[in-house]
This record gives structure tokens, C-alpha cells and sequence, in this order.
């Protein structure tokens, strides 16, 4: 029995680690499979950044991490549907499902990056000494660095399997729009943010 667990090992972290190997081939591949598969891996994905944003707000301090976090999800969906339809209408090389299946990459890729910055976080609040800018920015860091990563892997699969000029343009203009939202939540969750841009003023 070991030897069969042993065996199947290497498998399983090939199997998780593919998607962020090669994003591109894995979303062409999951825009064939069934739909299950990307509802499980974007849902997976999100369950590794929700994770990762409740230990940051329960162990470490990061003070509204979870506002952020939920600042962030809502961009997403915000900008993912006109991303599908704006592709549809532009007739992209990538098709609905497999800018979904891009979607759901960005999400595991992210929901794997925020686990990886936990011990970044555990550094600062151990040398914060709790300093206020210290646990304010524990409370933004894995929301704004998750969604960093889950607008750039699907633009990078959409400008890689699409190399036109209007992939491109459609790409920058989801990102954007995922920023905006995104700036836009934070905002309203962080009104810290306006006074020190007042105080910068």
C-alpha cells in the first residue's frame, strides 16, 4: 500500500502543478473536458486564496483581509462575463469555455501563490511589532497579489493562443476593468487609503 501512495505521488503533484506549468495547453484542454473540471479547479482555487486570507486574518492579524478578498472575487466577475461576450462577438481563437477554463487557471495559479506568500505575512508580523501600516497592509497584500495573478494568467493564455491585435485589446481592457473594480471596492472596504492620499496631497 505505501508502495502504491509512493508510486502515485509524483502524479498528484503533476497533476496539480500542471496548470501552472503550462497555462496555455491545460485551459485548451479544459475547454474540451467536461465542465466539472473547470468548476473544480477554479472552486479549488478559490478555496486555497479564501484559506490563505483566513489564516493571514486569524493567526497573523491582517486586518480585513477578507473584505479585500471579497473586493477582489466580485471584480472578477464583474469583468469575466463581458470578457466572454466582448470574445464571442470579436470571434477569438479562444471560445467561451476555454476563456473559462483560462479563468479558472488564474484562480488555482493565485489560490497557489497566496499560500506561498504566507510566510512572507508570518515575517511581518513578527518584525511589525504591530505597527499599524504593518497590519494594514497584511490586510490587502494576498487579496490585491491573488488578483494580480488571476487577471495575468488568463491575459497571458488569451494573448498566447490569440496573437491579434484586438486579443490583445480585449485583454488589457479586462485587466483594467478588473483594476477599476478592484481600486473601487478597496476604496469603500479601506477609507485609510483616502486619508493618506489626502495627507500625500
Amino acid at each position: 500500500m505505501e508502495l502504491v501512495v509512493g508510486a502515485r505521488a509524483p502524479e498528484l503533484w503533476s497533476t496539480l502543478l500542471r496548470p501552472v506549468d503550462r497555462p496555455a495547453r491545460e485551459a485548451l484542454e479544459l475547454g474540451r473536458a467536461p465542465a466539472m473540471r473547470t468548476a473544480a479547479l477554479g472552486a479549488a482555487g478559490i478555496a486555497l486564496w479564501s484559506a490563505s486570507g483566513l489564516l493571514a486574518n486569524g493567526l497573523l492579524g491582517a486586518w480585513g483581509s477578507f473584505d479585500a478578498l471579497g473586493g477582489a472575487l466580485e471584480s472578477l466577475a464583474v469583468a469575466l462575463p463581458a470578457l466572454i461576450v466582448f470574445g464571442v462577438y470579436l470571434r477569438l481563437d479562444l471560445g467561451p469555455r476555454a476563456l473559462l477554463a483560462a479563468q479558472a487557471v488564474g484562480l488555482w495559479t493565485a489560490g497557489l501563490v497566496c499560500v506561498c506568500v504566507l510566510p512572507l505575512l508570518a515575517f511581518l508580523a513578527v518584525m511589525s511589532h504591530g505597527e499599524l501600516w504593518a497590519l494594514h497592509l497584511r490586510g490587502v497584500l494576498l487579496p490585491v497579489m491573488g488578483l494580480a495573478v488571476a487577471t495575468a494568467v488568463p491575459l497571458r493564455i488569451l494573448i498566447t493562443v490569440d496573437r491579434s491585435a484586438r486579443a490583445r485589446w480585449l485583454g488589457r481592457a479586462f485587466v483594467s476593468t478588473v483594476a477599476v473594480a478592484f481600486l473601487f471596492k478597496l476604496l469603500l472596504a479601506f477609507p485609510w487609503m483616502l486619508d493618506l492620499s489626502a495627507r500625500w496631497n
